[in-house]
């Protein structure tokens, strides 16, 4: 007995991009089960099963060569999927000082320093808690002035955005 299998359809791919390092979301569709290499002659299986884009999270620019399969039956040729990776800069966050008195001088400046030059940021300031830290709500810009009103030790957070790529500092 001989059993013939269909050849399998090459799955279709969409390449995609993120920022800084995250499970790729560069996909393949068209088939149940997919097989997942470095090159497109290795013989080793990065991953396989049903998962339409690789599950491991990267920091780099990838390339993947995928081939979808039915039992032991591969399509050929295997197609490329990329996942073209942009680093994100770090920020730095600092304060003008790091102890104040109530009634004294205490108004600081914190200021956002972008560490690289691939993201332009746009900043905003949090603070928790926020009672008596001199944001209500929050701040934008690179070097905000605030006013702490009560005693207490405040944690001043800038979220840096640059339209998909985010980051942070305390």
């Amino acid at each position: 007995t001989v059993t013939v299998q269909p050849s399998p359809v090459a799955p279709t791919v969409a390449n995609a991009s993120q920022c800084g390092i995250g499970v790729p979301t560069a996909s393949v569709t068209g088939a149940t089960n997919y097989k997942w290499y470095a090159t497109p002659t290795s013989t080793t299986v990065l991953q396989s099963g049903s998962a339409t884009n690789f599950s491991t999270s990267i920091s780099a620019s990838t390339t993947w060569y995928v081939s979808s399969y039915i039992g032991a039956c591969e399509s050929t040729p295997r197609l490329a999927v990329t996942q073209t990776v942009t680093p994100t800069d770090a920020v730095v966050a600092t304060t003008s000082a790091s102890k104040l008195c109530v009634g004294g001088a205490n108004t600081i400046t914190l200021t956002a320093t972008n560490t690289g030059t691939t993201n332009t940021y746009a900043y905003t300031w949090t603070a928790l808690p926020v009672a008596g830290s001199g944001i209500a709500t929050s701040l934008t810009g690179a070097n905000v002035v605030t006013t702490p009103t009560a005693v207490a030790t405040y944690t001043y957070l800038v979220s840096a955005n640059d339209g998909p790529c985010n980051t942070a500092a305390t």
